[in-house]
């Protein structure tokens, strides 16, 4: 071990401008890790560092943690072949807002933003306790508000494998513009489940019309 006048630590290896690298062995794997005075983490499996870059031992799958930059944190790359240099693909990184990003580099302003399909094998709950909640007014003129917006099948033009089903956001946005939200990119977005608020409201004007039309059948 040696620590260096400039304060660089040194583990089983000469330091220079890297303050610690070790290697270590878990389940039979080589690991190597790497931090450096620019707050670099590195975690390579079966990868040894040849004194300027991770090389891969064989086929590995790796990981890379990053501060520096000031936007990514965290990288997660796939295989690679064996004497090459460890290459990062960004597929999920934590920014530096705290926002966790899987499927895109894109910080949309969300706590969780997915470049793709979300499944879950458990129900999905969000936080409706009236205690949470002030100044609550009624949807007024819901089934009118209904009329004005569509219920579309549509192709994606990013991909066009399947038909999806929804509604337009723009449609949304000028009857009830409480769930419609803009991302960091200026992509609208509407917030699916709470269109049931605005269909509970419109069932019930509607249900209101039926009876004062039965009362009128039944003179």
């Amino acid at each position: 071990m040696r620590i260096t006048s400039a304060g660089n630590v040194g583990i089983g290896v000469t330091p220079s401008a890297w303050s610690l690298f070790t290697a270590i062995q878990l389940g039979g794997n080589s690991y190597n890790a790497l931090v450096s005075s620019n707050n670099y983490l590195n975690v390579a499996a079966n990868s040894y560092y040849d004194g300027t870059n991770f090389k891969y031992i064989s086929s590995s799958f790796s990981t890379r943690y990053q501060q520096s930059d000031g936007t990514h944190i965290w990288y997660i790359a796939g295989s690679g072949t064996a004497g090459n240099t460890v290459s990062y693909s960004i597929s999920m990184f934590l920014a530096t807002s705290g926002n966790l990003l899987v499927g895109t580099t894109t910080d949309n302003g969300e706590r969780l933003y997915v470049g793709g399909a979300i499944r879950a094998t458990g129900s999905i709950t969000a936080n409706s306790d009236i205690n949470l909640k002030k100044n609550l007014l009624k949807i007024e003129n819901a089934l009118e508000k209904v009329e004005q917006i569509n219920g579309y099948t549509y192709e994606l033009k990013a991909d066009d494998s399947k038909r999806h089903a929804g509604v337009i956001a723009q449609e949304i946005q000028t009857v009830l513009p409480e769930i419609v939200n803009k991302g960091n990119d200026g992509i609208l977005g509407v917030e699916y489940g709470n269109i049931s608020a605005l269909l509970i409201e419109a069932i019930k004007e509607q249900q209101t019309q039926i009876k004062e039309l039965k009362a009128l059948l039944n003179k």
